[in-house]
């Protein structure tokens, strides 16, 4: 009899916890605190997962310029060369350039939740990244030798569909219409199934239903992580002129 996979086991727990504390969360009678408690747990969940080079927050993206994103449900970002402002109240502001993936947060996987989700993602991938030159032990390499800005995955986070075939053919006719800043990688409805699209090599969007969506998103994202590598060096005197412009100068 062969053995049993302890990551299968591991996920199907995880699968289990997720969904029941989703489902709670559907069940506050208000909508803003249903969304807020899904919020929390796919923060909580991708938190708990995520190697340690990866920080996850609700927050707003800034540039340099100025410019602010509309508030992100779940920012993957970088936590090591970057900064974060955290005000009273809850609010998080981190600069566009740390981000890797942004995610919309929804109770259930409708069109309107694509649209807005896009939105969202547009918002962001928007957004001036600045770079600069990056010092290390045999020299610099000079910024002009840096590759581009990666491009910031975006998606979609749902509890539940409301259709017995919730990837058929009217939810891939509403994801084949988002383009351009507004196309979705990524997506995981947790009580049916998870989804990619445009990764170099592969199918224009795979749909994978099966009995572990959660495992199957948290590992897809993590190779989609994988390839983009790391974000740029932020160019803070950038950030500084900005601050000049505004104020004035000292």
């Amino acid at each position: 009899m062969p053995a049993r996979n302890p990551l299968f086991d591991h996920f199907s727990s995880l699968q289990r916890e997720l969904r029941a504390s989703l489902e709670s969360a559907s069940a506050h009678r208000h909508p803003v605190a249903a969304g807020d408690h899904s919020e929390l747990n796919w923060l909580e969940m991708l938190r708990a997962h995520l190697p340690r080079r990866y920080a996850v927050d609700r927050a707003f993206l800034l540039d340099a310029t100025g410019r602010q994103s509309e508030q992100i449900d779940v920012v993957v970002y970088d936590c090591q060369y970057s900064f974060r402002i955290s005000q009273r109240g809850g609010q998080v502001y981190l600069p566009a350039e740390s981000v890797y993936a942004v995610f919309e947060v929804k109770t259930t996987l409708r069109p309107q939740a694509l649209r807005d989700a896009a939105g969202k993602v547009a918002s962001v991938r928007v957004l001036e990244r600045t770079k600069t030159a990056i010092p290390h032990a045999g020299g610099t390499v000079e910024a002009a030798q840096l590759k581009p800005a990666p491009w910031i995955l975006g998606g979609l986070l749902c509890s539940r569909a409301t259709t017995q075939q919730p990837f058929g053919a009217s939810f891939q006719r509403n994801h084949a219409a988002l383009t351009g800043n507004h196309t979705l990688e990524l997506g995981c409805v947790a009580d049916r199934g998870a989804w990619s699209a445009h990764e170099h090599g592969a199918p224009a969007l795979e749909i994978h239903q099966g009995e572990l969506p959660l495992a199957r998103f948290l590992l897809t994202l993590l190779r989609r992580l994988q390839k983009v590598g790391t974000v740029p060096a932020i160019d803070f005197r950038r950030y500084e002129d900005g601050l000049e412009r505004e104020g004035g100068g000292t």
